[in-house]
């Protein structure tokens, strides 16, 4: 923990890093395990790697920031908060939401405003979320928990917001992380495969593939 670390310096200026308390916002996951559990548990034709993963994952869930300490990004939308210079919404919360939002403006600003609910209010829509394996998290667990919240799935409770029920990824495709020579990558270790190696010897279509 950062609190544990002796003699801890700033590697730029040498400066001693201070402690400091900061408020934020939190998706309160606990609230969404039982939930969460029962639907994960449910993924019987999931790959073995990203269900186990997933549910580990759900056996030890705690509240998740949902706000940094920043002065860039997208703003927080309430009252006292969204004007201030200093806080934003963290990415990782608000990128997940743009697949619904995405969906709800394309239709806007088609000649269908609700054309938008086929893929999200129907229960035989069918959803895929392919990924590396870093991102499995946001995608098993943060996404279906807000998706949950919204519908009024969670230990709170509640019922279904404005937008009606909103479905759940039917499945979470991730592969295990890819190595070279029995090593992670790492450009800065020079274990790399770059582009242009890559298309001296293969066509561009096998590489897109």
């Amino acid at each position: 923990d950062p609190e544990q670390l002796i003699n801890h310096k700033s590697r730029i200026n040498g400066e001693t890093p201070e402690f400091v308390e900061t408020q934020h916002f939190f998706l309160d996951l606990p609230a969404f395990a039982d939930a969460l559990g029962s639907w994960l548990q449910s993924r019987t034709d999931w790959r073995p790697n990203v269900l186990k993963f997933s549910l580990n994952l759900v056996d030890d869930l705690k509240p998740r920031a949902i706000s940094r300490d920043l002065d860039w990004g997208v703003p927080i939308p309430l009252p006292d908060w969204e004007n201030r210079a200093d806080r934003r919404r963290y990415v990782w919360f608000d990128a997940v939401i743009g697949y619904l939002s995405a969906s709800v403006e394309w239709a806007r600003r088609g000649p269908d405003p609700d054309a938008w609910r086929k893929w999200w209010n129907d229960p035989s829509a069918e959803s895929y979320y392919f990924m590396g394996k870093d991102n499995v998290t946001f995608h098993s667990v943060i996404w279906p928990s807000i998706l949950l919240g919204y519908d009024g799935g969670g230990a709170r409770g509640g019922s279904p917001g404005p937008l009606g029920t909103l479905g759940l990824p039917t499945e979470v495709v991730s592969s295990e992380f890819l190595t070279m020579e029995g090593r992670k990558f790492s450009s800065s270790r020079q274990v790399v495969i770059y582009v242009r190696d890559f298309l001296s010897r293969y066509s561009a279509d096998s590489l897109r593939y």
